[in-house]
């Protein structure tokens, strides 16, 4: 992807597609006419915008492959228009513009386009809901646009065999998912979105999924080896965990082998036998971030 990049507080970064072309050679010299059109116009060139959107809504009714063409066009320089950092920019608006630029390209078979004229309109949408804090109708009413674009725009590009940009639109969509749902008050769907998104991408990231599995392993290593130690000290908390019998207490391999059995039973491991209430809450801690890894893990199967 190209163009700026869009962070979103709490989520992941996204590009915008850039769009300053096609490669149907139709197609781009109907965005070149109508781009140097807009470049001639006056400075104040709200009398041509102001055509434009009704020449675009007219066109819409007519169906016909050069009209839908023209009011794609049209729409799409409206919304990139609407984009620039300045005074005029309006991300809720082009988010409007991108979401029917993208409708007027697939009605005309210009499916990959029409992918990314759907993210970029999610995208705007996200980007025009950064800042709020308390939801109003019209703020719902572009997280909904925001989220349905997201969605045509994955399912288009799964079609078109693009996974990785599949993927980032998968992501911005459960991004603006979060967003909303903080917004309508659900805690507790937030919070799993949040952790799903974190520590997999939402089922998108095997790499950072990945790597918290293994700084879990190896901290939970460190955790069993240090609390299967023994002291004097009948006062002391350690041990704080004994294996059943002794087997295997104060061996180098007691914490490796626990962090992993212990990772697979979700903290059920029967042979562990806390001494007391540090035993216990870390038992309880690495059956929690078991369920967590492997239940976001096994997102990756199940995620399309």
């Amino acid at each position: 992807m190209g163009g700026p990049t869009m962070p979103l507080p709490g989520g992941h970064e996204f590009t915008l597609f850039p769009l300053a072309s096609f490669s149907d050679t139709t197609a781009n010299d109907e965005l070149a006419r109508l781009k140097n059109e807009l470049l001639n116009a006056k400075p104040d060139n709200a009398e041509l915008k102001k055509k434009w959107l009704s020449k675009a809504k007219s066109n819409r009714s007519t169906g016909g492959r050069s009209e839908a063409l023209e009011s794609a066009c049209m729409y799409l320089l409206l919304a990139q228009d609407l984009v620039d950092p300045s005074p005029k920019s309006d991300p809720a608006v082009a988010a409007k513009y991108f979401h029917f630029a993208a409708n007027e390209l697939r009605q005309i078979d210009l499916l990959a386009r029409a992918a990314q004229c759907y993210f970029n309109s999610a995208l705007q949408a996200s980007d025009a809901t950064a800042s709020v804090t308390q939801l109003t109708d019209a703020d719902l009413e572009t997280l909904v646009l925001g989220l349905r674009s997201a969605g045509r725009a994955k399912s288009t590009l799964s079609d078109l065999g693009e996974d990785e940009q599949a993927d980032q639109a998968h992501a911005l969509r459960l991004d603006i998912k979060r967003r909303m749902v903080r917004l309508e008050g659900n805690r507790f769907l937030h919070a799993v979105l949040a952790i799903w998104g974190g520590l997999t991408r939402y089922g998108t990231s095997p790499v950072r999924w990945s790597s918290t599995v293994s700084i879990a392993f190896i901290g939970f290593s460190i955790l069993y080896l240090f609390l299967t130690g023994d002291t004097s000290d009948p006062n002391h908390l350690l041990p704080a965990i004994r294996l059943l019998d002794g087997l295997g207490n104060n061996s180098l391999l007691t914490g490796p082998f626990l962090a992993f059995v212990n990772m697979l039973s979700f903290g059920a491991y029967t042979n562990i036998v806390p001494q007391n209430w540090l035993g216990e809450l870390v038992i309880l801690a690495h059956a929690c971030t078991a369920f967590l890894l492997i239940g976001t893990g096994a997102t990756f199967l199940t995620r399309r």
